[in-house]
């Protein structure tokens, strides 16, 4: 929604600015909600199908209804509140899909795939909001309208298989293995949240970066942010290879985003600010990845939806904590965008420093279908 945000401020200017940004964070919040409830049931008392026909309608219900319902900020906030929840129905189930169907090398390079999907559809939604938002603000929602392809492709959905016709490729897990799993998915939950506070800034920042370097204008900004989910999108195309043909690839992934934080940090021209807005986006894409490929290696394929939508919910969090954090680099540096940088850049090669030498990735026999299935009833 972001093309459309300053004519909906002008439009409702006599609300508190607070009240007015609720239509984007609101979203969030109803999302990590529906999320976490739908870990819970969806494979187990309700089955894929059913809940990707649900979200998509309340998708598509929340995110368009605005368009026609727009005589109060209340009324609009009220089916953001729909559209966050629907979304919170659907944003994982992808990912754990994939680990139900698919092993192996497949199952990481579809989730790959994911990514490359995810970002692709990104930048053609911003585009075409922005279209919208140009002709009327309340046309920008006609965009959520993109939740038919999800409802349409649901009626086709295959469920996955049950539990035990995986058995015969993994073992059941230990208790020892049981615990290391736990950590292993707890940690991880760990790193998306810290994580995405750290990362996020960098794309919300990046049209800030070439105003305050005075390189180029208002459309150039724009290019780099669709540059940004674009070299994203590649990330997500070749994530499978980096993963079949490289040793250490979190260090590379990582590795990668450290320099294009430098660039974005000194670069002083459009085409440095261009490359380290793009290493940045792959790095973004990759890691993220790489995340969701370690959880389909330690967890049951009916335990996934719910350690993904964990995952989901610590990402959004630190999402939401971003902002706080940000104050904080500013209330001890003074400033708070190239401190910041300086900071995602001891992040990221601390990163790959620590992955050059820890591997996160079982062994076969340390890979389980069975031996997390009380991942989701973890205290």
């Amino acid at each position: 929604m972001s093309p459309a945000l300053a004519s909906i401020f002008r439009e409702f200017a006599d609300a508190s600015q607070t009240t007015l940004y609720l239509i984007t964070t609101l979203p969030s919040i109803t999302l990590m909600i529906s999320a976490l409830l739908t870990g819970l049931v969806v494979g187990k008392k309700i089955k894929y199908k059913t809940v990707v026909i649900i979200g998509s309608l309340l998708f598509i219900i929340g995110g368009v209804a605005p368009t026609f319902f727009h005589s109060s900020l209340e009324v609009i906030l009220i089916f953001r509140a729909v559209f966050g929840f629907g979304c919170g129905m659907l944003v994982q189930l992808g990912n754990a899909l994939v680990t139900g169907l698919f092993q192996g090398h497949k199952r990481t390079a579809y989730i790959g795939y994911g990514q490359l999907v995810a970002d692709g559809i990104g930048v053609v939604v911003l585009l075409l909001c922005g279209f919208l938002a140009a002709i009327d603000w309340k046309y920008s929602f006609l965009i959520f309208f993109v939740g038919l392809v999800p409802l349409v492709f649901a009626f086709f959905l295959p469920e996955p298989e049950p539990v035990s016709h995986h058995a015969i490729e993994h073992k059941p897990a230990s208790p020892e293995q049981k615990r290391e799993n736990r950590s292993s998915i707890w940690l991880l939950s760990l790193f998306f949240l810290i994580g995405s506070m750290i990362i996020i800034p960098i794309q919300f920042n990046i049209s800030i970066y070439f105003a305050d370097k005075e390189v180029g204008g208002p459309a150039l900004s724009g290019i780099a942010v669709s540059v940004y989910t674009l070299a994203g999108a590649v990330g997500g195309m070749v994530f499978g290879q980096c993963m079949k043909r490289l040793k250490k690839p979190l260090s590379l992934f990582f590795l990668t985003g450290a320099t294009g934080a430098v660039l974005l940090l000194l670069g002083q021209d459009t085409f440095t600010l261009m490359l380290g807005a793009a290493l940045c986006g792959f790095m973004f894409s990759t890691s993220m990845a790489y995340g969701y490929t370690l959880v389909g290696m330690k967890v049951s394929h009916s335990s996934a939806p719910m350690v993904f939508n964990i995952l989901q919910i610590c990402f959004n969090l630190g999402v939401f904590l971003c902002t706080y954090f940000l104050g904080l680099v500013g209330h001890l540096f003074g400033s708070v965008l190239y401190p910041h940088l300086m900071i995602a850049t001891g992040f990221f090669l601390l990163i790959t420093i620590l992955f050059l030498f820890v591997n996160p990735i079982p062994t076969r026999n340390q890979v389980t279908t069975h031996g997390s299935e009380d991942l989701a009833q973890t205290p």
